[in-house]
């Protein structure tokens, strides 16, 4: 294929990790939303499984895993962890609060919001997602309030108020609590729907493949160019040219798809794919696209 490759051809151009590809359009068949997918054992790691794509069962190629990247599922499990671990946080906090009183000790963890491990995420966090974004913005005033609560709580054990401080902690603060946990799983809910990725399916060679994207952005001509020497991808084989959009100051990396079934025995798994299904396993068995 390398030798085939020309600035004549229309190329598809996709983002992966915040990163432009693009693939040779003439060996792109049909681009669909992430359907169903099958997990096959013993393949390797960039192999997600298998897939229904209009009644044939097809292998699904990670592309992020193959190029070295940290998988959309990981990445999107590891934002969602981390969300529940500040979630943890200031149910211990509050938790600590309501002891502190009870056992007349000084409360020693974070009373500025913008110092507890959640409010120090927060601060800096960014995302293109303008619905996340305005989800997340709804935390600014609970966080703030629960942590106020501390000020609060302090001036009434000073003055001898524990009860009354046990009540605003009981009250107030577990309602503030129940807004936030209720935002948490919100956000974890919107990310995991919005982070659906895009199936490519492409012909390679006699076979077709489906192929990750975390988005397809359009289909356009490439001044092609070698890629310097030194140049990598996170230790793939899959590329070796780049592409200069045309009329925009941005270069894109162009994937070879043949590359993508080289190596650690994906051709031998795709073929037996492409022969039999996966164990025998039939269209219905895969999903339905």
């Amino acid at each position: 294929m390398t030798n085939k490759l020309s600035s004549d051809m229309p190329w598809a151009i996709i983002e992966v990790k915040k990163r432009l590809f693009a693939i040779a359009a003439g060996q792109l068949r049909q681009i669909v939303m992430m359907p169903e997918v099958t997990a096959v054992p013993n393949v390797p790691s960039f192999v997600r499984g298998v897939i229904n794509l209009r009644g044939k069962v097809i292998p699904l190629i990670d592309l992020r895993v193959r190029l070295g990247m940290t998988s959309v599922t990981e990445e999107t499990d590891g934002f969602c962890k981390m969300l529940e671990d500040r979630e943890q946080d200031h149910r211990r906090w509050l938790d600590e609060l309501r002891r502190s009183v009870e056992e007349r000790r000084v409360f020693t963890l974070a009373t500025d919001p913008h110092k507890c491990a959640f409010g120090k995420w927060y601060d800096g966090y960014r995302t293109d997602d303008p619905w996340v974004a305005a989800l997340l913005r709804k935390f600014d005033d609970p966080h703030k309030k629960i942590h106020g609560l501390a000020g609060q709580v302090k001036e009434m054990q000073q003055q001898d108020r524990g009860d009354e401080a046990i009540r605003l902690i009981s009250g107030s603060g577990a309602a503030t609590l129940s807004t936030m946990v209720k935002l948490f799983a919100e956000v974890k809910t919107m990310v995991r729907e919005n982070r659906r990725e895009t199936v490519l399916a492409l012909t390679v060679g006699n076979r077709l493949i489906g192929v990750t994207a975390d988005s397809a952005v359009a289909v356009e001509r490439l001044r092609l160019e070698e890629l310097p020497a030194g140049a990598g991808t996170g230790g793939s084989n899959l590329v070796h040219r780049l592409g200069k959009r045309a009329n925009r100051d941005e270069m894109v990396l162009v994937i070879e798809p043949e590359r993508i079934l080289d190596g650690n025995g994906i051709d031998s798994v795709v073929a037996q794919i492409d022969k039999e299904g996966w164990g025998g396993m039939t269209p219905q068995s895969a999903g339905a696209s």
